[in-house]
């Protein structure tokens, strides 16, 4: 098991790159000479993606590179290399190679630089194209796999999934090209060394940069790609969101949204037509501020602010299901008006966003949990200090100010006004690392959803984020809100 006090690297890769195939043995012996200290993710690059996957022949260059790549590296390139370079037929497609390598490394016990090797092999010496399904079956045997779970899992659009979210996560390192060896600090992603590299080269500079001790902290940056490759629900969701609010694609309604997609939302009817009307009728103005995800196994939560949908900006909730064929399956949504001045002097929004302790996932959601049970609906606050911290407690809530006394203050105020907190029922308990997002049905003076965000840090609950938004007389469609 990889020992927190690693060091975390990313290879930028690409199974289709040549250079990346001189350089691999570099980085598999430096990878071994330095197992104690650092640990090491290989993620797909997309070399030829897009209008770029075309046949072989298209890019003559690649013939020419090979006896420079020898030269440099000393790796050799064999016979059925050369005939796929000479029938110029095969169509380089990186997203392909990106979901087989995803198929592979999702396996039990594989290395993720075994599978790197063993597809560069394929293609760069037995001169096998990477859209293959049959390629994956023989890397599996190969590898002591399963092959039917590789094949099955290279075919499902799930793959293709990752393959973006592999690319993406390059983007938001700023890989601009392949192979690139990345050491991740707490300013960012900082590039090693490449093609021409040498094991003793490498060790020299991670040397330099990693103080005996004293591994580096991972930027935003850098955690947001890791995760990012990490969910497959998370994303989905993510690549969905931003083809379908972000780039305003109703066409992303196909590639992405379930034939029986389930929407709770009050904002929209059911179905996967009446999302494609929604976002076709976007206004030019309209916008999505993303403040933090998290995901709990099929079920992923956005907090965020939506600009344009209205006059005022809109603060959200999102929470959407994911299905076993990689696709949003269901919706369920609360949203309340952006408040510019708080009591706290917090916005809605603000405050940590990234999840740092994955290990005590289970541990918040049994606090939160508890504490939904016995405060929110058993209505006991003497309670409160079981689970909220008595030092800390940092507060969202446009109309509470921080602390347990700023919370008692705003309570008092709003059953002066004929609004107590009453919560009848929890839904939904979404836990990742040290955020718990409580989705629950209750009363506020009408009757609301309420959905309470809470982190917690040694074992109580320090910040909270929440959205109350009445429950409408009339849906738009028979599902309910919750």
């Amino acid at each position: 098991m990889p020992s927190a006090e690693q060091a975390s690297l990313t290879y930028a890769f690409d199974a289709y790159c040549a250079w990346c195939y001189g350089f691999g043995p570099t980085v598999r012996a430096f990878a071994e000479d330095n197992a104690h200290r650092i640990r090491l993710s290989v993620v797909s690059a997309g070399l030829y993606t897009g209008a770029r996957a075309l046949p072989v022949a298209a890019y003559p260059h690649l013939s020419a590179e090979r006896g420079r790549i020898t030269q440099l590296t000393g790796a050799a390139f064999g016979v059925g290399y050369e005939h796929a370079l000479s029938r110029g037929t095969t169509v380089l497609d990186s997203a392909a190679a990106a979901a087989g390598l995803a198929a592979l490394r999702d396996q039990p016990g594989v290395s993720e630089l075994d599978a790197a090797e063993a597809m560069q092999r394929a293609w760069f010496v037995d001169g096998r194209g990477l859209s293959d399904v049959d390629v994956y079956r023989d890397i599996a045997d190969e590898l002591g796999l399963d092959a039917d779970a590789v094949t099955s899992a290279y075919s499902a659009p799930g793959g293709r999934v990752e393959a973006r979210a592999a690319f993406r996560a390059l983007c938001l390192l700023r890989v601009t090209s392949s192979p690139a060896l990345l050491l991740h600090t707490a300013h960012g992603a900082d590039q090693m060394g490449g093609a021409a590299s040498r094991v003793a080269s490498l060790t020299a500079a991670l040397d330099q940069r990693l103080p005996a001790g004293h591994p580096p902290g991972l930027h935003p940056q850098a955690v947001l790609a890791r995760r990012t490759i990490m969910s497959n629900a998370k994303n989905t969701v993510l690549t969905a969101a931003g083809e379908l609010f972000g780039q305003k694609d109703p066409s992303a309604v196909d590639r992405w949204v379930a034939a029986g997609y389930t929407q709770h939302s009050a904002l929209a009817a059911d179905g996967p037509e009446a999302l494609r009307q929604l976002v076709a009728g976007l206004p030019d103005g309209f916008r999505y501020e993303g403040a933090r995800v998290i995901a709990d196994g099929g079920l992923v939560a956005l907090h965020g602010t939506y600009h344009g949908f209205g006059p005022d900006p809109l603060v959200a909730f999102d929470i959407f299901r994911v299905d076993a064929d990689g696709r949003l399956a269901e919706h369920w949504d609360a949203l309340t008006p952006l408040v510019r001045e708080t009591a706290s002097g917090r916005s809605q929004t603000d405050g940590p966003s990234q999840v740092t302790a994955p290990e005590e996932t289970e541990a918040n959601r049994a606090l939160v949990s508890g504490f939904a049970q016995k405060v929110l609906v058993g209505a006991d606050y003497s309670a409160l200090t079981d689970y909220i911290s008595t030092e800390t407690y940092h507060q969202h809530n446009p109309e509470a100010a921080d602390g347990l006394d700023g919370f008692g203050a705003a309570a008092a105020q709003w059953a002066e006004q004929g609004k107590n907190l009453v919560y009848k029922t929890v839904h939904k308990v979404i836990a990742e690392g040290e955020f718990v997002l409580l989705q629950s049905e209750g009363e506020f003076g009408v009757p609301v959803a309420y959905y309470d965000l809470f982190r917690v840090q040694g074992g109580k609950i320090v910040e909270h984020w929440d959205v109350v938004a009445p429950i409408p007389a009339e849906l738009p469609h028979d599902n309910g809100l919750f």
